[in-house]
């Protein structure tokens, strides 16, 4: 691909035995792609001010914070293994991740949260789609409610802004549960 770069923007006409020895040179290897969300700019501005805002959080401060996430798990195999190329401690650069999107069929997604002394359980979404009233019935309700209340009167509840969890009935039902949310 470089090859064909410098072929067609410079006219120069390299080797892909060179190409490699230079790009090994400056110690840029191949590497597997990283995967992640597609962030735009407002999202790593709202990232590093949520890491500003909690730096200087300690153990008293997070061990009473719940934090879940829902993953689907892919029941076919198909890890599109594409090498990128890079130097160490490059792995997260933009450049270097290869970039997902939603799919159907063939996975189960699964729900759970972590905190500090320990874990909920692990609940299998059935293959319907996720939706605010199903999240507050059966994850809110059946899961982080009752485990709330395990940790006390300081419970705090991070999940992410999937539109499920965003919905305005969803905000209206942790507030009236009197359940915080770490943003």
């Amino acid at each position: 691909m470089l090859q064909n770069e410098l072929a067609l923007s410079r006219n120069v006409h390299i080797s892909l035995h060179t190409v490699r020895n230079r790009l090994r040179e400056d110690d840029i290897r191949p590497r597997v792609a990283s995967i992640g969300p597609r962030l735009t700019r407002e999202h790593r501005v709202a990232r590093l001010q949520f890491a500003r805002e909690h730096a200087n959080w300690g153990i008293s401060e997070w061990s009473n914070d719940l934090f879940s996430d829902e993953s689907r798990f892919c029941l076919v195999s198909n890890d599109r293994r594409m090498p990128v190329y890079g130097r160490p401690g490059e792995r997260y650069q933009q450049c270097n991740i290869r970039q997902t999107e939603n799919f159907g069929g063939g996975s189960v997604v699964m729900w759970g949260g972590i905190y500090f002394h320990g874990r909920t359980e692990l609940v299998l979404v059935n293959n319907r789609r996720m939706t605010a009233a199903r999240y507050i019935a059966d994850i809110l309700e059946l899961h982080v409610v009752p485990f709330g209340a395990l940790i006390g009167e300081n419970f705090i509840y991070m999940h992410d802004n999937a539109q499920p969890h965003a919905a305005r009935v969803v905000t209206e039902f942790l507030q009236n549960a009197e359940i915080d949310i770490l943003r």
